[in-house]
């Protein structure tokens, strides 16, 4: 149903992890955003990121140059049996609260 309604490109259901989610990237930005739904622990994981945004901004620029690079490299990924991209942004914050 979702492909007869999305360009093509633009939305992807992906149903084999465990819980399913619609991924769509921004042909504009390049954007990556992960939709599911009644993921409660998600919602947690979201919050607890934004904390730390908001603790200190160098944070959010740390990790977003992190996963883009992970991503170029390709080590990034759980669906392929790499790190997630939350599992990665959890490493920076170790990693800082360390220094």
């Amino acid at each position: 149903m979702i492909k007869k309604l999305a360009k093509p490109g633009t939305l992807c259901y992906v149903p084999a992890i465990k819980v399913p989610i619609i991924r769509y990237e921004d042909l504009h930005s390049g954007i990556d955003v992960d939709i599911s739904v009644n993921n409660i622990l998600a919602m947690y994981n979201t919050d607890l990121i934004y904390v730390y945004c908001q603790i200190d901004h160098r944070f959010h620029i740390l990790a977003t140059f992190l996963k883009h690079w992970a991503k170029q490299v390709k080590i990034i990924g759980a669906p392929n049996g790499y790190l997630s991209s939350y599992a990665l942004t959890l490493m920076v914050i170790a990693f800082l609260q360390n220094r």
